[in-house]
């Protein structure tokens, strides 16, 4: 469902348990289900047969350094050095480890996982042999608009503001900060590898889908991590559907599929009901048809509406809003630029974003594909 049909508007807003889940759906249509991984939902270990969301790593003291790390780092956000303990020590390893673990176990039932990496994120931090894998690689250049964000909604140059003056990233870890996270990259690629290459040994009949949460701007618009905005390099993410003999690999599709398509097409392919509550439809069609029937546009939407609108400037200190418990640095942002609402509109050529203090943003995404100009801007 969309934010504003399940209430779950923002990591800190959960809204009402929803009246359906997947896993209670793929167990209704027979399936036994896990969960491996990072769980941001409102879903609980009795929610699911097999439920483990921090597993431990194989090496116990390398991933009690690393902890040790973040608490240490006035900004945790990026290492200067490989993480402690190689692969024996990473999170998100082990997370591969105990999910192959759950599918070598005799069952039965035909299964349902959901496997849930951190990375890429920040804090960004890899251990070897993946960490300096692009140290001496080519990589893009961040996309920033030629006035700064002089053009550009209030709220972004007051995110930027607070970056600025808390958060700092100078030239030098500007470009360790897109190598490590083309470096996470590179690790999660090897562990989904490890998730393959057993399903493959197995001869199952096996339906993938890869996909994430949000992107990151590594720089671009002059911005880091994220932020209230719908750029498309936070809002358009990977998703990636492998499952032989219903899909040609290789093959692109442009038609705008959205993460509330998951739950019905899964449901369809496990034979499970489709609620009539969703918003999202099945693309199965799209996997063999070229031609089926689908939409042109993706609504895009952020945050809850109502909030004040930030000052105009110049900006003070009192405006900073430490995160007490966090060194004094804000978590992601500040309090102030994360409030309010967004609405948006993406079709192939087209982005209209929506804000409820009245800058909105116009991108034509064929000419312009890092969204610099806005082409209207319209004020309430």
């Amino acid at each position: 469902q969309l934010p504003e049909r399940h209430g779950c508007l923002s990591n800190h807003h959960h809204g009402e348990r929803p009246l359906f889940s997947l896993p209670q759906l793929m167990s209704d249509a027979g399936y036994a289900t896990a969960l491996v991984g990072k769980n941001h939902t409102f879903l609980k270990a009795e929610d699911w047969d097999y439920y483990i969301d921090h597993p431990e790593p194989l090496d116990a003291e390398a991933a009690q350094q690393r902890r040790q790390w973040v608490r240490e780092q006035e900004c945790p956000r990026l290492g200067r050095s490989a993480a402690a303990g190689g692969l024996a020590g990473d999170n998100d390893v082990a997370k591969t480890d105990d999910a192959l673990s759950w599918l070598e176990q005799d069952q039965l039932k035909p299964r349902f996982l959901f496997l849930s990496y951190l990375s890429p994120h920040t804090p960004y931090h890899c251990p070897a042999p993946f960490y300096d894998m692009y140290k001496d690689v080519e990589l893009p250049m961040p996309v920033i608009e030629e006035d700064g964000l002089q053009s550009k909604p209030r709220r972004q140059r007051f995110h930027q503001w607070v970056n600025d003056r808390l958060l700092p990233f100078n030239a030098d870890e500007q470009r360790l900060m897109r190598e490590t996270y083309a470096a996470q990259v590179s690790l999660i690629d090897h562990e989904l590898g490890r998730v393959l290459e057993h399903v493959e040994k197995n001869q199952r009949d096996t339906l993938i889908i890869f996909t994430s949460d949000h992107g990151d701007y590594q720089g671009d618009h002059g911005l880091f991590t994220k932020s209230p905005a719908l750029y498309d390099c936070l809002v358009r993410i990977p998703m990636i559907v492998k499952w032989p003999g219903h899909c040609m690999p290789g093959t692109r599709d442009a038609r705008p599929v959205s993460l509330i398509d998951i739950l019905p097409s899964l449901c369809e392919a496990a034979g499970a009901e489709i609620p009539s509550a969703v918003d999202g439809d099945s693309f199965l069609s799209l996997l063999t048809d070229s031609a089926a029937s689908w939409r042109k546009h993706n609504v895009l939407s952020y945050g809850i509406e109502g909030a004040a609108a930030i000052p105009e400037e110049p900006w003070g200190d009192e405006l900073l809003q430490h995160n007490p418990g966090r060194h004094g640095v804000p978590w992601e942002g500040n309090p102030l630029s994360l409030a309010g609402s967004l609405h948006g509109l993406r079709t192939e050529k087209w982005k209209f974003v929506i804000d409820e203090n009245g800058e909105h943003e116009i991108y034509d995404l064929i000419n312009d594909p890092g969204e610099l100009n806005i082409l209207t801007r319209i004020q309430e």
